[in-house]
Order: C-alpha cells, then sequence, then structure tokens
C-alpha cells in the first residue's frame, strides 16, 4: 500500500510535475487546509440588512465604534450616500455626495474621517462623522481632501496627489485638532507618480507610502524609498502578522513588505496572478491576523475563465486557495457584531453579506450552492514507470456530496465514484500511464465536506523507460 497522500500544501501551479510536491494541488477552487493535514470546503455567507442601493456598487466601507456611546456601526458608501447600519435597517447620514468615489475611512478621536476621490481626480469633501452625525468642520476644518486617509502617531494623515497632510497633535483634552497648510511634505521619486495609497504597519512603526513604482517608509522624522515597487491598487495593502502585503500590476505578483525587504509571495500561484483581469480594482483584507484575502473579480488560467475569485493565502502555512463567491463583492470590511468579528462584503448590486466564520451554520452563498473541487497529480514516486490503480481507499471525516474521477494526464476522465463513507474502497481500474490525477467536486447547500486523504496501490504495467 502507498504512504497516504494529503494535501496541506494546498495551490501549486508554478513548478513542473516532477518537482511538485505530493501535498500540492493542481486545482483548489473553495476549499482550505486550516486544519493542517486536511482539506474542507468554505462556509458561505448571508445578507446583513436589506438592500442599500438596488443595483449601484458599494465603493466603501469602515466599521466604527464609538467608545464615548458603546456604540458599533458599519457604514458603506455607495451611490452617492453614506448609510450606517447599528441594528435594523440601514440609514442615510449623508447623501448627494460625488456617487463615482472610492471612499476611505479612518477611525481617530472617537470619531470617523472620511475622503476619497473617483478615477477622474474628482475628490469628495474632506468629512468627519461623530456617532451618527456627517460634518465637514470641526476637527476637518481647513483639512485638504485626498484619496487616502490613515492615522499615525496621533496624527491624521490625508494623502492628496503626490504631497501628504497632517494634522497637529489632539489637545491636552484629547478631542480637538487642526489643520496648516504648511504641515505637508511631497514624496518625490523622480516619477511623476502621485501616491496611491498610504498604510500604518504598527509592528514597524512605520507609515508607508505607496506609488505605482515604489515604495516609501516615514516615521515622522524622515522618509526613505525601501522598494522599487509599489501597486496600482491601494485597496490590495492590508497588514497580516506585522508583514505588508500588496499587488503589484507591473510584475504580476503580490509582495510581502516586512520593515527590511519586499518579498514575492505569489510565486506558487503564478499563472493564477497574472491571469487577473482588472488589476487596478483588486482589494483585500486581513482576516484573524493569519489570512490575507485578495478579491480579484475575473481571472484567465490555462484558457479557463474564472470570474468573482479570491485568493486566500495563510501565512502561518505559506499557502494559497481559490475562492469563487455567488456574488460579486466590491470592497470588505472586519467588523464586530455582539462582540463577534466576521468580514462584511459589499456588493455591485447594493447589498453587504456577513462571511460565515467557525461555528457559523452559513452553508450557501445568499442562499445558492457553493461549487467546491480540487484536483492534484500524482506519478507515485516512479516517474519513470507506467503504472495503472485498481483500487483507492479514500479517507474523510464528512464526505457530504463530494465526488471524484480519475484519468491520465491529457486524456479524457474515464472514473467516475461517489463517496458515502468515512473510509471507502473505490474500485478505479485506471488507464495506464506515468502521471495520473484525481479530480474531486462537490456543488450543495450542506456543511462543509472534509477530506482527510488516501493510499492506493500501483501496478507496473510496464518495463522501466518502457
Amino acid at each position: 500500500m502507498a504512504d497516504l497522500l494529503q494535501f496541506s500544501g494546498l495551490l501549486q501551479t508554478t513548478s513542473s510535475s516532477f518537482l511538485r510536491r505530493s501535498d500540492e494541488l493542481l486545482l483548489a477552487i473553495n476549499c482550505h487546509g486550516d486544519e493542517i493535514g486536511s482539506l474542507t470546503s468554505r462556509l458561505g455567507y448571508s445578507q446583513y440588512g436589506g438592500d442599500l442601493s438596488a443595483g449601484n456598487s458599494i465603493l466603501g466601507g469602515q466599521s466604527y465604534a464609538q467608545l464615548s456611546t458603546g456604540n458599533t456601526f458599519l457604514f458603506e458608501f455607495v451611490n452617492g450616500a453614506l448609510m450606517y447600519k447599528p441594528a435594523g435597517a440601514w440609514s442615510t447620514i449623508q447623501s448627494g455626495l460625488l456617487s463615482d468615489a472610492q471612499a476611505e475611512f479612518a477611525v481617530f478621536l472617537d470619531q470617523l474621517y472620511m475622503v476619497g476621490k473617483n478615477s477622474s481626480g474628482t475628490a469628495l469633501t474632506t468629512a468627519v462623522i461623530t456617532g451618527t452625525t456627517y460634518s465637514t468642520s470641526g476637527n476637518v476644518a481647513n483639512a485638504t481632501t485626498g484619496q487616502d486617509v490613515e492615522i499615525y502617531r496621533d496624527r491624521v494623515y490625508i494623502a492628496n496627489n503626490s504631497q501628504i497632510n497632517f494634522s497637529s497633535l489632539p489637545d491636552a483634552a484629547g478631542t480637538t485638532i487642526t489643520w496648516t497648510t504648511t504641515d505637508n511634505f511631497i514624496v518625490e521619486t523622480r516619477d511623476g507618480e502621485d501616491i496611491e495609497g498610504i498604510h500604518n504597519n504598527e509592528a514597524i512603526g512605520k507609515l508607508l507610502i505607496f506609488k505605482q513604482s515604489s515604495l516609501h517608509a516615514y516615521d515622522t522624522f524622515r522618509r526613505i524609498q525601501v522598494a522599487s515597487v509599489g501597486t496600482t491598487a491601494k485597496r490590495s495593502i492590508a497588514t497580516v502578522g506585522g508583514i505588508t502585503f500588496f499587488h503589484n500590476k507591473k510584475k504580476k505578483k503580490i509582495f510581502a513588505y516586512d520593515g527590511a525587504r519586499e518579498l514575492d509571495v505569489s510565486r506558487k500561484i503564478r499563472k493564477w496572478v497574472e491571469g487577473i483581469q482588472s488589476p487596478d480594482n483588486v482589494f483585500a483584507i486581513s482576516q484573524d491576523d493569519e489570512f490575507y484575502k485578495l478579491n480579484v473579480g475575473t481571472v484567465i488560467v490555462d484558457g479557463v475563465t474564472y470570474t468573482k475569485c479570491e485568493f486566500r493565502y495563510s501565512l502561518p502555512d505559506n499557502t494559497w486557495t481559490i475562492y469563487r463567491y455567488y456574488d460579486t463583492f466590491t470592497n470588505y470590511v472586519i467588523h464586530s457584531v455582539s462582540g463577534v468579528e466576521r468580514v462584511y462584503g459589499g456588493t455591485s448590486d447594493g447589498q453587504v453579506h456577513a462571511l460565515a466564520i467557525t461555528g457559523d451554520t452559513v452553508y450557501a452563498d445568499d442562499g445558492q450552492d457553493i461549487a467546491s473541487e480540487f484536483m492534484f497529480e500524482t506519478d507515485l514516486g516512479l516517474p519513470s514507470e507506467r503504472k495503472k490503480i485498481d483500487k483507492a481507499l479514500i479517507y474523510t471525516t464528512s464526505a457530504q456530496t463530494l465526488t471524484g474521477r480519475v484519468r491520465v494526464r491529457n486524456r479524457d476522465w474515464f472514473s467516475h465514484f461517489g463517496i458515502n463513507e468515512d473510509e471507502q474502497e473505490i474500485n478505479i481500474n485506471s488507464e495506464d500511464g506515468r502521471f495520473l490525477q484525481f479530480h474531486f467536486s462537490s456543488n450543495s447547500q450542506v456543511s462543509p465536506w472534509k477530506f482527510e486523504g488516501l493510499t492506493f496501490v500501483p501496478k507496473l504495467t510496464t518495463l522501466r523507460h518502457g
């Protein structure tokens, strides 16, 4: 009997068949390896409240916990309206704003700050929200407009074109800040590029400043260029475990900056990253300080089109998998309801959905089936031999509606089977070949399947090199 094959390495589509590890997959859709050694299909999501603005994309969002009142609000920006939900239905706090602006937010001094621009560079008026009161005065009086906002070392920073403006420190009461025309600096790298995004990496104590072709670090005393790669997608920037991740369109890679150097962390899924069709529109969130979730939309890989995709990276395991959703998400927010944090995703049709976490019993994507699949290839450690498989023993904890099929590489699928038991012996009677491929899939609204691995006995059919 061959050794147990398990797939904790998840997706890896870059190396040759001879170098791909036995625990790595050719395809991994809507499944993960959070329990080491097992593959499990993902949970689903459900709508949070009613529609905000039917048919309109949600273009920004932020969770805002007002400490003075104990209230926690989820704010979303859609069709020129800023809306919020503490409980019950969505409410509008301000309407008639720039309808196609990407709204960016930051929380400071128990208030919510908002800036934003559209693709033509037209800006929202910088605003501050206190509870559910919208204002363009008070702590934002004389503040510049901008395309991004961040909090760093007790000041509000606003990026506007190639310049960064910053507020005063709070007053003695810790409630008031002011703005001047001299508290600013320009980020020059002789490239003529505007600032794409700013991000506070608290682990390294630096404000990171992203342009398209460069990355800069600022510590209030000096700013230096730390990398010759940047991003065109400011919303791809997210910090997980003290490491800041971002997507680079020109090099078609996902980088991670740890305060010392930038590293390409997407090599395992290079063809997937290269297949992103709208790289300027990707966006990300850090979940549980372990996962980098990069929503990339449509991806074309080996001539196959995959829509509504997310690349999910596990920092502890250095693994990738692909999630595909029923809805087209346009932004992610980490928000807490009743003390429980989840990712909340705004959609292209004006809805917000709560993505289920472990312990939730949400097994569908807003009432739609979840289609999951994975595929692997094996030479059984005998690449020079032609072989076939008569039987396989498949181990699952919960098979649910999981089914499988087998083929020799580049040939038709010939053996199809269902999985009905935790330990199930399958008669395969495969054709012979050097590389055998197994494909498993499910399409359902039931609780997740869990696949533990499989073993089989190869039968050599030719002499070596025959």
